[in-house]
Order: structure tokens, then sequence, then C-alpha cells
């Protein structure tokens, strides 16, 4: 998903990572630095893709975010209607939700869900980490689907659920009630019905033990927000990418400089500058020798004289 497993030492002392190598289609990835340390974010960088609800997806699935780059460097990448409306959502779901997410206690990636085309990410963390002093336990289901058509009814089963356990639909601002029945077994489950729009996303939260997380101000706040941000759906909002148009500005011709005190380098197939030190968006592979690492940066010098 991310780098080889080579590089990964760097989670010691990198909190969270562009993750810049998801541009492969076909199901939820999880990432591997994530899964070997759960603190860890990534963010899913793809500055080139015309749509992003698959980069939003992968990121939503891991419980992370998204660089919303629209100038990269000068050139126009700009984010669709439907991809920034998609991003207010999961970007307010994620401000409230990050002391689950970040501090879960369990993470279980592809957790079971109901329909086929559905995936979730299940994380489990004190209800403390929302509220201070809380005794509670809280449970958050990422959704997110691939299906090609909207879907309803059954969505999840929770089995043995607390007495007092309390469902949300967090990302509709919704109650959640359980359809409850009693297995083979003579356990109990907790069917939640729901819908999930196609292509899009959802978000489920269980609190048992304390209802102080359920009386919450910022709660109540998100609630409100996410009933009003999800009463549109998603699919009404354009998704076309629309170049920026751009034309040639008219410059005045310059002329050739003193070059007097300089030296003439002669062209070559590649120009090998060696950096020993940090460096910023020009590594492309690293070796280490001794306890020193060395970061090179080849340039191809493709005119015919460097000054």
């Amino acid at each position: 998903m991310e780098f080889t497993p080579n590089y990964c030492h760097f989670i010691h002392f990198f909190f969270f990572f562009w993750a810049v190598f998801l541009h492969t289609h076909g199901g939820e990835q999880i990432s591997k630095y994530k899964w070997l340390e759960r603190r860890h974010q990534i963010n899913i960088c793809a500055r080139w893709n015309e749509q992003h609800n698959y980069d939003l997806q992968q990121g939503w699935f891991n419980g992370g975010g998204f660089v919303t780059w629209e100038n990269v460097w000068g050139i126009w990448r700009g984010i669709t209607p439907r991809d920034g409306e998609a991003t207010r959502q999961l970007g307010t779901l994620l401000r409230y939700l990050a002391p689950v997410v970040v501090n879960a206690s369990e993470w279980e990636p592809h957790t079971a869900m109901l329909q086929s085309g559905i995936f979730a990410s299940k994380f489990v963390a004190p209800a403390a980490n929302l509220v201070a002093g809380s005794t509670g336990v809280v449970t958050v289901w990422l959704i997110v689907s691939t299906l090609s058509q909207n879907a309803t009814g059954a969505q999840l089963t929770v089995p043995n659920p607390a007495s007092d356990a309390f469902f949300l639909d967090l990302y509709h601002g919704s109650q959640l009630l359980p359809a409850l029945s009693v297995s083979a077994l003579s356990s109990s489950n907790a069917t939640l019905s729901f819908d999930v729009e196609a292509n899009a996303f959802g978000a489920v939260m269980m609190v048992k033990g304390d209802p102080s997380v359920l009386q919450s101000p910022a709660l109540q706040d998100l609630l409100t927000t996410m009933k009003s941000l999800t009463a549109q759906p998603l699919s009404s909002y354009d998704d076309t990418f629309v170049v920026l148009p751009q034309g040639i500005v008219p410059v005045e011709k310059t002329f050739a400089p003193n070059v007097s005190g300089m030296v003439q380098l002669d062209a070559q197939s590649a120009w090998n500058f060696v950096i020993n030190g940090k460096t910023y968006e020009c590594v492309l592979f690293l070796e280490t020798v001794g306890a020193v690492r060395f970061y090179f940066f080849f340039l191809n010098c493709l005119a015919q004289a460097i000054w």
C-alpha cells in the first residue's frame, strides 16, 4: 500500500505519511504501517487523479485523511464538486472521531458486513477518548460502498450487545434501532439497518457502559451537522473534472547573458549530485554506509551547457 517493508523503521519517528502508491483499483486496501502501529496515520495523495472517490475511500477505510491538493506546483488539478462535498463530510466526521481512530485499543479492518460490496473497518476505544472521565466503551465502523447502486436494509450484525448499548448512524446524523434476535446458541444479536449510497460512505457508532458520550455537546453538534450535510446525496453533485483554461503570456525576448568568468559544462546523460544531510522532495533512493545515510538525486542534464 505504501513503501516496501524495508522502510518500516520510519514509523518510529514519523507519526503520519502521505500514501502515494494507492492507484490500483479493486478493493479496500489496508495500510501496512497502520497495521504495524495503530497510532500511525496516512493521508492519501493522488495529485494527478481526476476523480478521487477511490482515494477518499482508501483513506476513510483506514481512518486516515486525503490531501486536497489542487495547485500542484502551478498545474491545476481541481477537486470536483462531488469529491469536495465528500471531503467536507468525511473531514467533519474524522475531526470528531480522531481520538477513537488514532488511539484505538482495537482495530479490525474488513470486519464482517452483511452485504457484498460493502466494506468496513471497526475501531474500539475507551469512551474517555471522547469525553473525559467517561467509563464506557465506544465502537466505530467506518464504511465504504463499492456498489453501483444504493444499498438498503440490514448491513451489520453486532453479536452479544450490552443491554445498555446505544447505536448511532453518524453519517446521517440519526439514531439506529437494532433488531434483536437469538441464535441457536442462545446468544443475542443486534442487526442494524441503514442506507449506504452507491460508491459512497457510512459511519456507525455504538456506545455502551456510560451514556455521558451521548449527552456531550460535541456529539449533538456533529449529529446536527451531518444530518444537514448528507441531506443531499453525493450523486447529485457534479463529478466532472474541468481543465483550467490557460493561455500563453507574451514575454519580451531577452538578450544572451554575460558569461564571462563562468565555466561551461559539457552535456551528460545523468549528472550525479550527492547530498549528505536532510533533503526535501528530491530523494529517489537511500543507502546506508556505516552510520551515515546518503541521499542521491539524479538530474538529467539535457541542455547543451549548464552555467
